[in-house]
């Protein structure tokens, strides 16, 4: 069998040196550029050459390209060594005598992105010719390769399009998070409005994966090109040093346009206290770590129903489950006028399964935020020393407000354009009431923030979201869990994602 595997791996180098696409430059100057692109998974590459030719008619010089092709239209990374030395020898033989000093591009669509990094990371010092740039469509550096890449490694372009459903928006915001400041003389994350998956190519047929997940576009495939060209079309200027007013121009227009569309993305990512930004200082020595939830801070202020003044919320990110287990707890409220309750919560950000992938294909924000919190109840005996009837103070469902309150924190800052889609195409959330109360923290822990998909009296779909809840009496039997009442919390990050993209995927 390993004999097998060796000689599939020797037909496929021998495959994938064949099926290279070379573009040799109509413009004959004495500006010579190369662009070496690597195809997203399961499109060919011949399926970018209109991009390609668009790039070379509107760089001003000789651009070289060369499109390369894996096996099976799928980059891997034991193939990409062999495809890149291909690649190369293609173009000296085709008449490009390129050294040490002339100026290279790489560029790559989703999983080439992926791939072509990777390979650079790893090679950059010791390619045959000067590495400038590069270029990622649809993709991204990975969070793997955001330690892994060295302070000198050349600029990064990140391209993402507005209603990409595969590298989605929310992680797309996540590399502008990463890059900032943005600059003109190293890395940018620009996004192009109306754009989706398919059209960084935007020839040949859609793959499965593709069909499965993108989103309907609201520019053609003409005008997405004619972007995504342009944009590259001025990083390549910008970083020979042949920058001009319209390059400028561009990319500032395109800078501003980004920011008012993943800002609020990156507002709610931080209201969430979301791990890939900071990781929680629970984690261990972690520089620039995140100590709380600032959102989970809002929820106790609201399950406490009172002046906030006379409130000082402090939130800890870590296990609902560590050993030794957390609770919250109220401190003694000091007999002055003035007083002011000292209320500790905890909180656990609970992300998809597949997070690990970051692949950019599902949610990037917390798909719940577990959040242990002290009762109404109990805040409001501990602030006016006087007993409250606990069915009275925590029988509604308080954890279904507070979820209200994210979806309407997401729905004020999500941008006119993408309420109006979310709202004429989209599956709208609506919160419903909570579940339980369960009966133990376990199953309080293992029962999931619900998500399910209903029809309203008009025949369309929309997602109820219920709160599991565990909820406590103060002269409750147990004391370490008496007075308090826990939350599987909708986070605005996940609110305001659901509005941009999950809610108008197929």
């Amino acid at each position: 069998m390993k004999y097998l595997y060796f000689i599939s791996i020797l037909l496929s180098i021998v495959f994938s040196t064949k099926c290279n696409i070379i573009l040799k430059p109509e413009k004959i100057s004495t500006t010579k550029a190369g662009f070496i692109f690597v195809q997203g998974a399961e499109i060919p590459a011949i399926n970018y050459k209109k991009f390609a030719l668009e790039l070379q008619r509107k760089f001003n010089g000789s651009l070289w390209v060369v499109l390369t092709e894996f096996p099976l239209n799928t980059p891997e990374p034991v193939l990409v060594n062999n495809v890149m030395s291909s690649a190369y020898d293609l173009l000296k033989k085709n008449g490009f005598d390129f050294d040490k000093k002339t100026p290279f591009f790489f560029g790559g669509h989703s999983l080439g992105g992926i791939i072509v990094q990777d390979y650079l990371i790893k090679n950059f010092k010791s390619l045959p010719f000067n590495l400038i740039g590069l270029v990622l469509e649809g993709s991204f550096i990975t969070r793997s390769n955001r330690s892994k890449k060295p302070s000198d490694f050349p600029a990064v372009l990140t391209l993402g399009g507005e209603l990409d459903g595969l590298a989605r928006l929310t992680r797309i915001s996540e590399a502008f998070y990463h890059d900032s400041p943005q600059s003109l003389d190293t890395s940018m994350t620009l996004v192009v409005n109306g754009m989706n998956h398919y059209q960084f190519s935007g020839e040949g047929d859609r793959t499965s994966t593709i069909i499965k997940n993108d989103i309907e576009p609201e520019i053609t495939n003409e005008q997405a090109r004619d972007e995504i060209t342009s944009i590259i079309n001025s990083f390549i200027n910008l970083k020979l040093n042949r920058k001009n007013e319209d390059d400028i121009k561009l990319l500032f227009k395109y800078a501003n346009s980004t920011v008012d569309l993943v800002w609020p993305l990156i507002e709610g990512l931080n209201m969430e206290g979301f791990y890939h930004f900071n990781p929680p200082c629970s984690q261990g020595n972690v520089p620039n770590c995140t100590f709380g939830s600032p959102w989970s801070k809002q929820a106790q202020i609201y399950m406490g129903s009172i002046d906030t003044n006379k409130l000082n919320v402090f939130n800890e990110m870590r296990s609902v489950l560590g050993i030794p287990e957390h609770f919250p707890s109220i401190s003694n409220c000091t007999k002055s006028t003035e007083c002011l309750l000292n209320i500790s919560t905890i909180t656990q950000n609970v992300y998809s399964t597949l997070d690990s992938l970051d692949n950019g294909l599902f949610p990037v924000a917390a798909g719940e935020a577990r959040a242990k919190m002290a009762s109404r109840q109990a805040v409001l005996e501990a602030l006016f020393n006087k007993k409250y009837n606990f069915n009275e103070t925590d029988s509604s469902s308080i954890c279904g407000e507070i979820n209200q309150m994210a979806l309407n924190w997401a729905l004020k800052r999500a941008p006119l354009n993408t309420i109006k889609r979310y709202l004429e195409k989209g599956k709208v959330l609506k919160i419903g009431q909570d579940v339980g109360p369960e009966a133990t923290g376990f199953q309080w822990v293992f029962t999931s923030l619900k998500f399910t998909e209903l029809r309203d009296d008009k025949n369309k779909t929309f997602v109820e979201v219920r709160s599991p809840t565990l909820k406590t009496p103060t002269d409750y039997s147990i004391k370490a869990i008496a007075g308090v009442h826990y939350c599987k919390l909708l986070t605005p990050a996940r609110a305001i994602e659901w509005i941009y993209i999950d809610s108008v995927k197929p």
